[in-house]
């Protein structure tokens, strides 16, 4: 079976039929703005992790059926190499699969990644990574996270059927608007991280503005 450990199998949620549903009707209501953006040069991204993510990933992906879009896929070398290959290639055939070193998180894979393209020939980008659903709850950053709410802020915020064509048109339309992601997940590091990371970044003589904001999970759409 694909799932291999069925204790987690609850925490994804394919919910093929009604997420076609929401699929079709969404790409009706926005039928005006597919049009106007179906010609888009898109970049969609994924650093997979969590192999049991996969296949509520390949659907939140499906609303993107009406773009011409590359995908490029980064995981770990390991035991599930193999089965997130397949599962990728079944999707999209011409999808780029990159195997990297367990190392950096999704970030480490992330640079990896920009260091094999030529991202300047796109005109949108997509940050995505297979955010693990495992923590019951989670209270970080004043916020209270429960079961599935930090993943599905991430996907819906970025990739669902009700915001996904606004999302493209907007950042192929406003200038003024450059990352789209979560509100609740666009967030201020508390006082100890931005100490550190200002001494990282002071090693490296880069300067970090003092009220920075950055979005927590890393998933998000960017206009290049």
């Amino acid at each position: 079976p694909f799932f291999v450990n069925e204790q987690y199998n609850h925490n994804y949620k394919k919910r093929k039929i009604r997420r076609f549903i929401k699929r079709k009707i969404s790409n009706l209501i926005n039928i005006k703005k597919i049009k106007l953006n179906k010609d888009k040069k898109i970049l969609v991204y994924i650093h997979i992790f969590y192999i049991f993510s996969i296949q509520e990933i390949i659907e939140y992906l499906k609303n993107l059926e009406k773009y011409n879009y590359d995908l490029i896929v980064t995981c770990t070398k390991g035991e599930y190499t193999k089965i997130i290959t397949e599962k990728i290639k079944k999707f999209k055939q011409d999808a780029k699969i990159i195997i990297c070193e367990n190392k950096g998180y999704d970030i480490g894979p992330f640079f990896e990644m920009l260091n094999q393209i030529d991202i300047e020939k796109y005109d949108i980008f997509f940050k995505l990574q297979s955010k693990g659903t495992f923590t019951r709850t989670n209270y970080i950053y004043n916020q209270l996270f429960r079961n599935r709410d930090w993943f599905e802020y991430m996907f819906e915020s970025t990739l669902g059927s009700s915001y996904i064509h606004n999302n493209i048109d907007l950042l192929s339309k406003n200038n003024n608007v450059g990352i789209i992601a979560a509100k609740n997940l666009i967030i201020q590091d508390p006082k100890h991280k931005k100490n550190f990371t200002k001494k990282q970044l002071k090693n490296h003589n880069l300067k970090l503005k003092e009220n920075y904001f950055f979005v927590a999970g890393t998933v998000y759409a960017e206009r290049i």
